[in-house]
């Protein structure tokens, strides 16, 4: 549902591009990975703080291009929360990918 939120931001709203490609690759690579985990090792993966972290700050950045877009006293704060979300997305990419790679290591471990 973000993802279509932004990408219609990116058309009706001035929604940064280059942002918007970020969150979608992001989030593909987690169902891809998520689906691949589940369906070769019957892992599902929970969520975190991390996620949850990241989801709130893109909803309150999604709420003011929604709510404010081109209002000149917002723009300062859109800024501030695109770079806030882009460190909460690369941590929780990073994290991500360190949960993948143990619970694939793990399951290995337990299958020899």
């Amino acid at each position: 549902m973000i993802n279509a939120v932004i990408l219609t931001l990116v058309f009706d709203r001035d929604f940064p591009l280059w942002f918007a490609v970020i969150v979608v690759f992001r989030d593909l690579s987690f169902i891809i990975f998520g689906y691949s985990l589940f369906r070769g090792r019957d892992i599902v993966l929970k969520s975190n703080w991390w996620g949850k972290t990241t989801a709130f700050f893109l909803g309150v950045l999604l709420f003011l291009y929604v709510g404010f877009s081109g209002k000149e006293q917002i723009v300062h704060y859109q800024n501030i929360l695109l770079g806030i979300c882009l460190t909460l997305i690369v941590g929780s990419a990073i994290n991500y990918l360190n949960r993948f790679i143990r619970a694939i290591n793990i399951n290995s471990n337990n299958k020899e």
